[in-house]
């Protein structure tokens, strides 16, 4: 069946007819289908595709159209219209009597797909064929909601045209003002807000417009907003302020409180040093503007803990300039390390190292770095902590192994290497579970 496969690649009709007619009789449904999919996804011509639903589709009696989809329960037309397919792949399928309501796994419809991807073409199609506009997906997510995502004025104008409530709500209450906020489009919150948009709704979680905006760091989309009114100190269900989402001057110029802390105890530093949008000069902004440096979290987590989960080399080293204690432990005695091997950073990990760090320090339920490395499939950064005479055969409180982890991850380079060091095979968990490879 390879062949087949090879064949449709090449694109040309008259190969692709002698291979099928060759193999016709082998070729089994399973197989029909999955030809058919392949080569909408090969972006085939019309002409070839054509041929192929005819011949292994519609000339069987036990086959349907209908019948072809992916594990996430796509149709033709969702997967033609993901794949950007060309107008008249999409005309075929729905001359083909292709179901155009027909829902994925989450509830997507041909709509939500081209709204998703811009399709004003496709979009226009649909509704002329006439597509449920009113569909949602089970997240009560609309195209309307899709479109905002991608910032394509034309198609969210076309949308609410045929009658979209640009008020709906999903079913965490995020409307299409907070996708356009989250996706950073000035023009598309310009034209949402023209509409008499509530601009103060608040999702499930209490945030507004401004806190996603503000996740963007986009100082336009801000600007605009704090000029429709919006409430800059508004507080979202963990207390966290735009603040906590934005890290830059002109929050600070308007009289955001720096001092807002969340339920979690995590400070604007915190979220900074989290936040992987941010750079360096935001971390010294806020130190210079008094955030305390050495506020731990309700889980005793430092900025330096986040600062290490995000591999941000520069402002590690920038925060260990200021004095921070690189030896903080979380309240599970994580250090900054079990951090950094978490996130695979063989650069942040040596530093931390050459800092003096305890690399044999184990949390409290006796993890090592070699755990969490393990965890996470980093041959070079394994390879790096044995190299430093690091235990191989430490064992967790459930007597895990490092070889257990990797095992469980499938990581057959990380595998090989560990039983190349000399780890024991055979040990058990407490569970009495051998490593199976």
């Amino acid at each position: 069946m390879n062949k087949i496969y090879e064949i449709i690649k090449e694109n040309k009709i008259e190969k692709i007819k002698e291979i099928i007619n060759q193999n016709i009789k082998e070729i089994k449904k399973k197989e029909k289908n999955k030809i058919i999919k392949y080569s909408i996804k090969q972006k085939l011509n019309k002409e070839i595709i054509e041929y192929l639903i005819t011949k292994l589709i519609n000339n069987d009696n036990n086959n349907n159209i209908n019948n072809i989809k992916d594990k996430k329960r796509r149709n033709l037309l969702h997967i033609s219209i993901k794949n950007k397919s060309k107008i008249e792949i999409i005309e075929l399928l729905i001359s083909k009597r292709i179901n155009i309501n027909e829902k994925d796994k989450k509830g997507k419809t041909a709509l939500h797909f081209a709204s998703k991807y811009n399709s004003i073409q496709v979009i226009e199609l649909l509704i002329s064929k006439g597509i449920d506009i009113d569909s949602k997906t089970i997240n009560n997510e609309t195209a309307l909601h899709f479109a905002c995502q991608n910032n394509t004025i034309k198609v969210i104008e076309y949308l609410i045209s045929k009658g979209f409530d640009i008020d709906e709500k999903t079913q965490w209450k995020k409307t299409a003002l907070h996708y356009a906020c989250q996706y950073n489009s000035i023009k598309v919150i310009e034209y949402l807000i023209s509409k008499r948009f509530d601009i103060n709704s608040k999702t499930k979680w209490n945030k507004t417009a401004l806190h996603f905006a503000c996740k963007r760091n986009s100082i336009k989309v801000i600007e605009y907003l704090i000029s429709k009114g919006f409430d800059i100190n508004s507080k979202t269900r963990w207390n966290k302020t735009a603040l906590h989402f934005a890290f830059i001057e002109y929050l600070f110029e308007k009289g955001i409180d720096i001092d807002t802390i969340t339920v979690d105890n995590q400070t604007s530093l915190h979220l900074a040093c989290k936040n992987t949008n941010n750079s360096i000069k935001v971390i010294e902004y806020l130190i210079s503007k008094g955030v305390d440096i050495n506020t731990t979290t309700r889980w005793n987590e430092t900025v330096l803990h986040y600062a290490c989960q995000n591999n941000s080399l520069e402002v590690i080293k920038y925060l260990i300039s200021k004095g921070i204690d690189i030896n903080e432990k979380t309240d599970k005695n994580q250090t900054v390390l079990h951090f950094a091997c978490k996130n695979n950073s063989i650069q942040v990990i040596e530093y931390l190292i050459s800092k003096g760090i305890d690399i044999y320090e184990k949390t409290k339920y006796n993890e090592t770095v070699l755990h969490y490395a393990c965890r996470d499939n980093s041959l070079e950064v394994i390879e790096y902590l044995v190299s430093k005479e690091i235990d191989i055969n430490a064992k967790t409180n459930n007597y895990e192994t490092a070889l257990h982890l990797a095992c469980q991850n499938n990581s057959i380079e990380v595998i090989e290497y560990l039983i190349s060091k000399g780890i024991d095979i055979n040990a058990k968990m407490k569970m009495m579970k051998h490593i199976y490879i």
